[in-house]
């Protein structure tokens, strides 16, 4: 017999994504399908608060940019009015300050675009668990971290690639060329071992420039 807290876990989760791009609403709409959780879509930030407001999702997911009002209000609004829905902030546009100010509003994460199918997943199974997660300081770090990570990896592709003096530092000697730059452990090996798929999906989509340099490295074989 099912205790209560299976039936729980078993109850298909209800989310909202909130997102003037339509593609980006149906691949999500998709990806969640395929999990067997319900979803609605609101292509406006105002859509978005209203659906908000007469119903009761289990996670809400909401971009930066929008044409009326923009996420940073969503998740603002949302927080004062329902602050136990968790939030996750999607956006093509990653900083460090906005991404904190979205999470000291109450948001849960902060993925970006373009995020890969598992990455959101994860995202959302992790807002639902009912086990204490980690403190919100400490999380409120990794995600700075995690946008500081694709700053600081594309400054190091794009210079690697037009700067034959950063390029030769780094054949000779790639840990003291990163020194300079705030990258995580994680990051700092994906750049030095040339892991392009790692890269790829922390980072997005990549230059042919910053792709060509990787390759090249690869090629080399001196990593």
């Amino acid at each position: 017999m099912l205790q209560q807290t299976d039936i729980q876990e078993y109850q298909p989760a209800n989310i909202l994504i909130v997102d003037d791009e339509e593609v980006v609403c149906r691949g999500c709409q998709r990806i969640f399908e395929e999990e067997g959780y319900s979803m609605e879509m609101a292509f406006s930030g105002r859509e978005g608060l209203e659906k908000a407001d007469s119903e009761e999702f289990d996670v809400i997911i909401t971009d930066l940019k929008m044409p009326d009002i923009s996420g940073i209000e969503v998740i603002r609004e949302i927080k004062q009015k329902k602050p136990d829905t968790p939030v996750i902030m999607i956006t093509g546009y990653a900083s460090v300050p906005t991404a904190l100010e979205a999470m000291k509003l109450g948001a849960h994460d902060y993925i970006a675009k373009p995020f890969e199918p598992d990455e959101i997943i994860d995202a959302v199974k992790h807002v639902m668990k009912k086990e204490t997660e980690a403190p919100a300081k400490d999380y409120v770090t990794s995600v700075e971290q995690k946008i500081i990570d694709k700053e600081q990896v594309v400054k190091v592709l794009d210079r690697a690639a037009h700067d034959d003096g950063f390029w030769a530092e780094m054949v000779d000697n790639a840990e003291r060329a990163l020194e300079q730059y705030n990258l995580s452990s994680e990051a700092k090996a994906a750049v030095m071992s040339g892991d392009i798929t790692w890269i790829k999906k922390h980072v997005g989509e990549l230059t042919d420039a910053q792709l060509s340099y990787l390759l090249h490295r690869l090629e080399m074989e001196v990593w």
